[in-house]
């Protein structure tokens, strides 16, 4: 049950990084953070399942050794993306990714309204 777990959350990593990596790929620098944080945005409003395997993943981390080194690789991987193309140093990689597990929760919960809870607005004043 864990493995199959471990796999689903690698390839929601593998479709994430995929997706956004596509986004940015042939946008001009100055223009790939919005392109990024749509991208995301639009990809877990058409599969609420990435949403679902992440909050599960930082949960189960909690109290599982391998699903803990799962789910730092994948949040790795996303780091490494940001820094590649975004142009950006690690701690501004790290707070783009705790706005997006942030906007994750608020999803998952349907917290805030979903335009005023979205990746490109929460990261459009997170990196400022």
């Amino acid at each position: 049950m864990k493995a199959m777990f471990i796999a689903a959350w690698e390839a929601a990593c593998d479709r994430i990084v995929a997706t956004l990596t596509a986004a940015v790929e042939n946008t001009p620098a100055e223009e790939r953070l919005p392109v990024l944080a749509a991208s995301y945005d639009d990809l877990v409003a058409e599969d609420r399942d990435l949403l679902t395997i992440q909050v599960h993943a930082w949960a189960a981390a909690t109290s599982d050794d391998e699903i803990a080194a799962a789910t730092r690789n994948g949040v790795e991987r996303l780091r490494a993306l940001a820094i590649e193309h975004l142009d950006v140093n690690r701690d501004q990689a790290t707070r783009m990714i705790s706005v997006m597990a942030f906007y994750n929760i608020n999803a998952s919960i349907n917290l805030d309204n979903a335009e005023e809870c979205s990746v490109a607005h929460l990261l459009g004043d997170a990196m400022e």
